[in-house]
């Protein structure tokens, strides 16, 4: 029963699976159609400004988070006036059905990310790059 199964089992026992199998109907046919579409617009995440400032990091070939929705994100917070920082991690897509590009640059971009979060508790300047974005 997948509700008892933590992320890492459960992504043993689901890889390589198609999700049509789990649906009657064709899950970008539902998702593109109310009511679902009208619910998962009101809750993008891209539609409320952030109170504090913001760092994005994402590798371009993600297999399972599409880069363009955490480049979409970021563009709506800059749009609204947010402090955005957003980094693209550029990793090469290798071995992209074993999720490398998504699991890897949580460790190539840590330093760097751990950086941003220690100069926000040490008082130290944002530098938002949405001119660049």
């Amino acid at each position: 029963m997948v509700r008892h199964t933590c992320l890492l089992q459960g992504g043993v026992d689901y890889a390589f699976r198609h999700l049509e199998f789990w649906f009657s109907t064709d899950p970008a046919t539902l998702i593109s159609t109310d009511p679902f579409k009208s619910l998962l617009a009101a809750q993008r995440v891209g539609n409320i400004k952030p109170k504090g400032p913001v760092y994005i990091t994402h590798n371009r070939w993600d297999p399972l988070i599409p880069y363009h929705a955490a480049l979409k994100t970021a563009e709506d917070w800059c749009a609204k006036g947010a402090d955005v920082q957003f980094w693209t991690n550029e990793e090469p897509p290798l071995f992209n059905k074993l999720d490398t590009n998504n699991l890897l640059p949580l460790y190539v971009d840590g330093e760097r990310s751990m950086a941003w979060v220690a100069d926000r508790f040490n008082g130290l300047p944002t530098t938002p790059n949405c001119a660049q974005i």
